[in-house]
């Protein structure tokens, strides 16, 4: 089911307005989060050609006739967009936050470049001002960082072709197609100046690695030098046994929340929200495999219930249609989870193989609706969207691709458990970076090293016979 990229980003809006609605703390990041966001629809339909734009606009419209809110059709893009996210909110500030849009668009602000620019301007207050002369102190130049680190790195590919191409332009924008698998197909050359410009303002702001942009055998190249070089730093340490043979992912899976490392702030800060404010209502955690999104919901019943006991229920979407349906009318129809006082958690997983039959779409809506306050339902997903219908009764929580750096205090625990240090911290970020976000191939390849280390460091009990066959 495909769904309208703006009614996509729209319910992204939503959920960061929601986010920040019912923050106790960090306030002022979850409101500019949400203006970030909202931003991010209104720029792009700003620059679209008149025809493109009223098409937009008419889905904005429907989006209005959805949510049951009136906007004027006289109001201009940015006011009915702050209408529509924040209809909680008064006329007045309505129309402050339309007012902060309306000067970005009028300043030719990027996407990227809001928030910092939200923050040099003082806020919501400051930002729905007109600007005048001397308002706004000297922005950081992120263009001219970014060009800096364009030149100092180093090139994995050279488009050679290009560059010996008479008249062919000094900067390009790559578009790609990125597989799982981390290998790409190269989709087109972008000579934009202010797509150019974007992309490397990202590059400056540090939120584009230039080094791990790699396909195939050089992928393959790049990660097996950077997995010796871990290996070759390791140090053994005085609790060193060499007992150890796989089974890490196992072996330190979190058993509490705080030992769940979320990809991003704002995912930490919606599981508090929601463990906080609105335990009562489905959580949908979202994202790719191998993110923690199972684990996260198992542990999440301690936070709720620290001292008392609760049952989970996990139910697993990823079978037979026929065996879904049937599984989804237990748990919805003839629920035996409303007639006990005991805490439930109950866990349905592979949420998105839903959409493979609108019935059992029919079935789950209204079960989200209504269900005691210690029965709590966290659905998983690795699609962001599988009904508007059920994420819209969801607090809906993306959970990507881990973040390398949040990973290493957690990767060295892992390794001064089994006895071992990596010294090379750099190749060990390295390697983290180059697994493409997935903790479960992160996990796998630290499980290789740690028995590669034993294997070679020792030695078999006396009495032991080893063996290798061979077959002809």
């Amino acid at each position: 089911m495909l769904i309208n990229p703006i009614k996509l980003s729209f319910i992204k809006l939503k959920a960061k307005v929601e986010v920040w609605h019912t923050a106790d703390q960090s306030a002022n990041d979850a409101l500019y989060e949400s203006l970030h966001s909202g931003y991010g629809i209104i720029q792009p339909i700003s620059q679209q050609e008149v025809i493109d734009q009223k098409e937009s606009m008419k889905c904005i419209a429907e989006i209005a006739k959805e949510q049951g809110i009136t906007i004027s059709s006289k109001a201009n893009l940015c006011r009915k967009i702050a209408r529509l996210a924040f209809d909680h909110r008064s006329d007045n500030r309505v129309s402050a936050i339309g007012r902060v849009w309306e000067n970005a668009i009028d300043e030719d602000v990027l996407v990227p470049d809001f928030k910092p620019w939200l923050i040099r301007r003082g806020g919501i207050e400051g930002a729905k001002k007109a600007i005048t002369k001397g308002d706004v102190t000297e922005p950081i130049d992120f263009i001219t960082k970014g060009e800096e680190q364009l030149l100092r790195a180093q090139s994995i590919f050279q488009i050679d072709k290009l560059a010996k191409t008479p008249g062919s332009p000094k900067q390009v924008l790559l578009l790609a197609n990125v597989r799982k698998d981390g290998t790409s197909d190269v989709m087109s050359f972008v000579e934009d100046n202010k797509l150019v410009a974007s992309a490397i303002s990202l590059i400056g702001q540090g939120k584009v690695d230039l080094s791990y942009v790699l396909e195939g055998i050089a992928l393959e190249q790049v990660t097996q030098e950077t997995k010796d070089k871990v290996f070759n730093s390791f140090q053994m340490l005085s609790n060193y046994t060499g007992g150890s043979v796989g089974g890490t992912s196992t072996k330190y899976a979190p058993e509490n929340k705080a030992a769940c490392i979320l990809s991003s702030d704002e995912a930490e800060l919606q599981i508090h929200v929601w463990l906080n404010k609105s335990p009562e209502r489905p959580l949908f955690l979202f994202g790719p495999h191998g993110t923690g999104k199972s684990t996260l919901a198992k542990v999440l019943g301690k936070e709720l219930y620290p001292n008392d006991e609760f049952k989970v229920t996990e139910m697993n979407i990823n079978q037979s249609a026929s065996k879904v349906t049937e599984d989804l009318k237990k748990l919805t129809v003839n629920n035996p989870f409303f007639n006990v006082t005991q805490p439930q958690i109950i866990i349905i997983n592979e949420a998105q193989s839903l959409t493979a039959n609108k019935k059992n779409l029919d079935i789950l809506r209204p079960f989200l609706e209504s269900f005691p306050k210690n029965v709590h339902v966290i659905l998983t997903s690795n699609d962001p969207i599988i009904d508007t219908g059920i994420n819209s009764r969801c607090l809906n929580v993306n959970l990507g691709r881990y973040n390398p750096e949040r990973w290493q205090p957690r990767l060295k625990y892992i390794l001064d458990q089994e006895g071992l240090k990596a010294n090379d911290s750099g190749a060990l970020l390295k390697l983290t970076k180059l697994m493409g976000g997935d903790i479960r191939v992160l996990l796998t390849v630290i499980d290789e090293l740690i028995t590669r280390y034993n294997l070679a460091h020792t030695k078999p009990h006396a009495g032991t016979i080893l063996t290798a066959s061979t077959n002809a």
